[in-house]
């Protein structure tokens, strides 16, 4: 079992009508948890995992990761 430390690039929107000079800025996010799934395109993260179920797992896109650590215990 591999646990992840993952810092990614989320997107972000803007609440209506701006200026035109103005620049949306993505959001920094660190997520951890179990990596489950990685292939070319994305990686997939569980926080929460029992034998039978998993709770809010996270698919991440390969190109909004900025970096990976594995951690030990």
């Amino acid at each position: 079992m591999k646990i992840v430390l993952v810092e990614w690039n989320d997107a972000s929107s803007g609440e209506g009508w701006e200026s035109r000079g103005h620049k949306e800025h993505t959001g920094e996010i660190v997520s951890m948890g179990i990596l489950v799934r990685e292939d070319e395109d994305e990686i997939e993260l569980i926080p929460n995992i029992n034998i039978a179920h998993k709770l809010h797992q996270i698919a991440i896109p390969k190109g909004a990761i900025k970096r990976i650590r594995r951690l030990k215990l």
